[in-house]
This record gives C-alpha cells, structure tokens and sequence, in this order.
C-alpha cells in the first residue's frame, strides 16, 4: 500500500497581503512585461487587487511599469539580491574570526551591517555563560537607536548622517547631548579612535565594544561588536577584550583585501 500524503500544514503566521505581493513577484519574474489585467487572469486574482498590489510594489522599487503599463521586476530586487549574496559571503569570511573570538573572551559577538539608515545583524556568536545576552541572526534596527550604531553612523555617507542629525536626533542622544554640535564631536572623536565602546543608557547593565570591517575600496563593511554585562567588564578586561575586538575585526578587513593607512588607537577607560 502507497504512503498516505499528508497536506502540507497550513502556516497560522502567514499574512495573506504579503503572500499575494509574493506570489505576484514570481508571475512578473515569469512573465515579464505584462499589464495588470493579463496578470489577474494569470493568476485567478481580481484586477483592482493586482492593480493596487502592483502599484505598491512599484512605489517601493520592487516592481517597474513603462509607458505602455506594462511591468516587470524592479532594481529593489536586484539590489537585495546584490546584498543577500555580498551577505552571504561575508559570513563565510569570517566564520571562524567569530569563533575565535568568541572562544577568547566567552562573550556574545556581533557581526553587524548597515544598509542605508537600517542595521541588520548577520551573525552571532552566544556566550556560554550562565548569564548571557540574547544573541539573534536576523535581527534588523535604525542607525540612530542603539550603541553600535554610534559607530556605523560615524562612518556612514554625509546624506546619512545628515538624516539622523535633523530628523532622529532626539531617538539617537540621550537628554545631555542632543545638539549636532556635541553628536557630531563623538562621531568625530569615534572616527580618530577607530572604535566605540559604552555601558547602554536603556539598559546600564550592558557594555558594548564595537570596531569597523573594512572591505578592498576602504569602505566599512560591517562591525564586529562584543556585548557583555557590565559586571564581567571592568576597565583592565575592557582594554583586553577591546585589543581582541579590533584585531579579529583587523583580520576580516585583510581578508576582504583591506590595506590599512593607518589605526585607531586604544584608550584605556
């Protein structure tokens, strides 16, 4: 007697507006330059829904229609594509750094990229600690909240900056330093150190230490970011685990052909 099939079970998180924006980009990758009307019958779909999913997906770069309103895929794919796989690569590099550093200072490690004012963490690296910090591959945030984004933004284009500066500066610095004239002195003072450290003002129990990847064109790529409680970094392991910090992040840049002018310098807190 065959094996009886089982149907596939159903995903009870699925969100039926993301599904059929999905299930629309993968008609158009198939069928490229279409209109909305051959779509809908492509699909069994009504024509006013493909339309205004059409539209959206247009307005976000994900989709493009030409003159005679006909579409096909747009350059948001392409670039996310570019990115998932340059991505990819990256973790592969530095694997091993990660595991390395990981096993040195028994701390949770970060490997951590930019893409426009948003942050994504791409790997990580869990303490083996009884008390650790939640460590999540995948977890996305804003340039402007959150201590490692201090130094992603110090090195970040001027346009970038220049957002954060006149519209987030209230979610970036705490009350004491919301004027650009102070932000911008720490972005500077954290571009001539070459890395940032600091106990988080949301959570005074956590220190992060954080240091730039470099790639062959001298453009940072990513950071490596170390995160413990703060009762396990006092100032002499500070400057150690800091030491290990830049030079696992020194190691990746030298493997993505960065050639160094120069380095930051190391201040003991």
């Amino acid at each position: 007697m065959a094996p009886r099939k089982t149907a596939p079970k159903a995903n009870r998180y699925r969100i039926e507006a993301v599904d059929r924006a999905l299930v629309l980009l993968d008609a158009l990758a198939a069928t490229p330059g279409v209109n909305a009307s051959q779509l809908a019958a492509q699909l069994g779909a009504n024509r006013s829904l493909v339309f205004r999913l059409l539209s959206t997906l247009a307005d976000r770069g994900f989709a493009i229609k030409d003159e005679h309103n006909r579409y096909r895929l747009g350059p948001r794919l392409f670039y996310l594509g570019q990115q998932a796989e340059a991505n990819t690569a990256l973790v592969d590099v530095t694997g091993d750094v990660l595991d390395r550093l990981l096993e040195e200072t028994e701390e949770n490690v970060y490997l951590i990229v930019r893409d426009g004012v948003a942050v994504r963490c791409v790997a990580a690296r869990t303490s083996p600690q009884p008390i650790r910090l939640a460590a999540d591959v995948g977890t996305t945030g804003q340039i402007y909240t959150g201590l490692v984004s201090r130094l992603l933004l110090a090195y970040a284009p001027k346009e970038v900056q220049d957002d954060v500066l006149v519209n987030h500066l209230q979610e970036f610095a705490p009350v004491g330093m919301r004027s650009r004239a102070k932000v911008e002195a720490l972005l500077a003072r954290i571009r001539q150190d070459g890395f940032y450290e600091a106990a988080s003002e949301a959570f005074a129990e956590i220190f992060v230490q954080s240091a730039p990847v470099w790639d062959a064109a001298g453009q940072m790529r990513a950071l490596i970011a170390l995160a413990a409680p703060l009762s396990r970094m006092p100032p002499r392991r500070r400057a150690e685990m800091l030491r290990r910090v830049m030079a696992a992040a020194g190691e990746i840049s030298r493997r993505l052909g960065h050639r160094p002018s120069g380095q930051g310098r190391i201040r003991i807190a």
